[in-house]
């Protein structure tokens, strides 16, 4: 902090130098006139953003947080034409950032009723309930782990078994000698 003037706030102190310099060329015409009414603009929204209290971001980066605020405005449609959907995580989805965002902003994070998902895509698997319903040859749904060279077999349901499940260590011991 040796410098006296932050880098964040360079661009509200540019408007208010071109201001000036367009004040003091006020009589060369039309020009100094546009460029003192825009920068002059400029320097009352900055002045608005270092005074107001409920946002940090306008506060800390006078001027620049409105490129952020619009950008951010902006960009459910230059996503949907150029970058990814709203469902894509890398390495968060912006679902789960909004969420985030608003409970940090202690508003109302629920989503609405429903999904935001497309259900008619490809990949995209669900489970639906029987309307009539039918007969099962067997309601056993376990199955055995193990073969022949097992000491120890093992019967485990099919709706618990994952990938990584540690039947390999109970079944499979080296039969005794």
């Amino acid at each position: 902090m040796d410098r006296p003037l932050p880098a964040r706030h360079l661009a509200f102190a540019l408007c208010g130098v071109i201001f000036v310099l367009a004040l003091a060329r006020w009589r060369y015409g039309t020009a100094m006139h546009v460029l003192g009414v825009v920068s002059g603009a400029l320097v009352a929204v900055g002045i608005a953003d270092l005074v107001q209290r409920r946002s940090t971001l306008r506060r800390n980066y006078p001027l620049l947080s409105h490129i952020r605020f619009f950008f951010e405005t902006v960009r459910p449609m230059l996503r949907q034409y150029i970058v990814e959907s709203d469902n894509e995580e890398v390495p968060f989805s912006h679902v789960q950032r909004a969420v985030v965002k608003q409970r940090a902003k202690d508003a109302l994070d629920v989503p609405s009723f429903g999904t935001g998902l497309d259900v008619y895509a490809e990949r995209y698997e669900w489970l639906n309930h029987s309307i009539a319903s039918s007969l099962i040859d067997s309601h056993d749904f376990r199955s055995a782990v193990g073969g022949p060279q097992c000491t120890q077999l093992y019967s485990a349901s099919v709706f618990n078994i994952s990938a990584m499940s540690d039947c390999g260590v109970l079944c499979c011991r080296r039969p005794r000698l």
